[in-house]
């Protein structure tokens, strides 16, 4: 059972970092800067909600890029 627990928050780590990264390549335009932040992962979600990197309609922008 601590096993599967242990796999379940790598996959949900794993999917934060890749969302830092996509924020944070949109953000910024640069690879070292997606790469730090993808290592920080929901840490530097969380700092860009917090500074309001993502408000004024950044957020759904963001969206629209990657998803349309």
């Amino acid at each position: 059972m601590a096993s599967n627990r242990k796999v379940n928050f790598n996959i949900l780590g794993s999917v934060f970092g890749l969302v830092a990264v996509l924020i944070s390549w949109f953000i910024n335009k640069s690879i070292f800067w997606a790469i730090v932040h993808g290592i920080f992962g929901l840490w530097y979600i969380l700092y860009a909600i917090i500074t309001g990197d993502l408000s004024n309609g950044v957020g759904q922008e963001m969206i629209n890029h990657y998803f349309n």
